[in-house]
């Protein structure tokens, strides 16, 4: 049975349209059930901004064993992520999926207002609040990937899903509602040897409720040890 294993490290800038996506919806698990709170806080605003300008690397492990195509990687793309690959090569074409989690360092940014009741009569004092904050959160991340190859020249597609899981600082009693977000990617590239390639690209980012498509650009350098 022919087999062979390789490393891969890769390093990719991307430049994708900034966007700040809505998960107001459903905001406060206290949404429908308010009234029956003597203090309760009801968000009126809330954003996940991503997009941007960032910097990819990662490194994975490629083992084949006749058509069989098994891997593992980490990355680095706004946070921590990583992965297992399973898929099949034949003679110029590759397909296969992944999964894995993504350790995600996001920008939260929300206000709204704070109510409580201020007398018998069930008269309410409200003040407004507001906070911004980075941090780390976890969710679980799976996409495909396709490929074809015409000697050294190649074009590949490759698909990745994650779903945010944002929290509120110090504020563990609210359940954002954070649409699933699915990025795609078409890239093109040449294998100048066996350790380097290059390549470069389209990306189109489509946020599950909002009609309109993120697009941008990526290019970057992989270099293989074998």
């Amino acid at each position: 049975m022919p087999h062979s294993s390789s490393w891969r490290i890769t390093g990719k800038v991307n430049a994708n349209q900034k966007k700040n996506v809505d998960i107001t919806e459903e905001s406060s698990v206290y949404k429908d059930l308010s009234h029956l709170f003597e203090n309760y806080e009801d968000f009126s605003h809330a954003t996940y901004a991503m997009g941007g300008i960032d910097f990819t690397g990662k490194i994975d492990y490629l083992y084949k064993i006749d058509n069989l195509i098994l891997g593992m990687g980490v990355g680095y793309k706004d946070g921590v992520y990583h992965h297992f690959t399973l898929g099949y090569n034949f003679f110029n074409f590759e397909f296969g999926g992944f999964i894995g989690g993504f350790h995600q360092y996001s920008d939260l940014e929300y206000d709204g207002q704070s109510c409580e009741d201020v007398s018998f009569y069930d008269d309410k004092y409200c003040r407004p609040f507001e906070d911004h904050h980075y941090r780390f959160n976890s969710s679980i991340m799976g996409g495909m990937f396709a490929g074809v190859y015409f000697d050294r020249l190649f074009f590949n597609y490759s698909m990745s899903m994650y779903k945010p899981s944002p929290t509120i600082e110090s504020r563990e009693d609210y359940d954002l509602s954070v649409p699933t977000i699915m990025t795609n990617y078409l890239t093109t590239g040449y294998r100048f040897n066996r350790w380097i390639e290059f390549s470069v690209g389209g990306i189109a980012t489509y946020v599950e409720g909002v009609s309109a498509w993120n697009l941008g650009f990526t290019g970057g350098i992989s270099l293989y040890l074998m």
